[in-house]
């Protein structure tokens, strides 16, 4: 899951029905927890989409690319 590659462990219960919130100033300067700002931030880091293991996967498939840490490749030396 993606939220494992930042080692947090968050139930971002979300939910599916679309956020359209009437006044978006007031929901964008709205309180998080500490908990979920550290999730985010850690995605915005790795550049890696936070979501549900099948939300990810719907978006590999749709990209037909690869979302997931994977191992490094190792360096070559000469």
């Amino acid at each position: 899951m993606a939220i494992a590659i930042c080692n947090l462990n968050l139930n971002l219960n979300l939910g599916t029905a679309p956020i359209i919130p009437r006044n978006w100033r007031e929901f964008l300067s709205g309180d998080v927890s500490k908990e979920t700002a550290e999730v985010i931030s850690c995605h915005e880091r790795t550049g890696r989409p936070l979501g549900s293991e099948t939300f990810i996967k719907n978006l590999e498939l749709q990209l037909n690319r690869s979302l997931r840490k994977r191992k490094p490749v190792p360096k070559i030396t000469n």
